[in-house]
């Protein structure tokens, strides 16, 4: 197996691992999801370069989100 299969194998497995934290978190999966689906068609030319444009879009977008969900800092009083 070549260096760029074997990335493809270990990005599979850490997408694997992002999806059931996204699960146990109760967060967006899509992004893992489609990580997933591109690991599996990425040694498809023009497939496989479309699908992680796809992938990075997607990721980016929940990584957003995630980040406008999140509470106010408390506050403190430094008295």
């Amino acid at each position: 197996m070549g260096s760029s299969y074997t990335v493809l194998v270990v990005m599979l497995i850490l997408h694997a691992i992002t999806l059931f934290l996204s699960i146990a978190n109760r967060e967006p999966k899509y992004g893992s999801i489609l990580g997933i689906i591109t690991s599996l068609v990425a040694w498809v030319p023009f497939l496989g370069w479309l699908m992680h444009l796809l992938s990075g879009i997607f990721l980016m977008v929940s990584a957003a989100q995630k980040s406008k969900e999140l509470p106010p800092p408390p506050y403190q009083n430094f008295q």
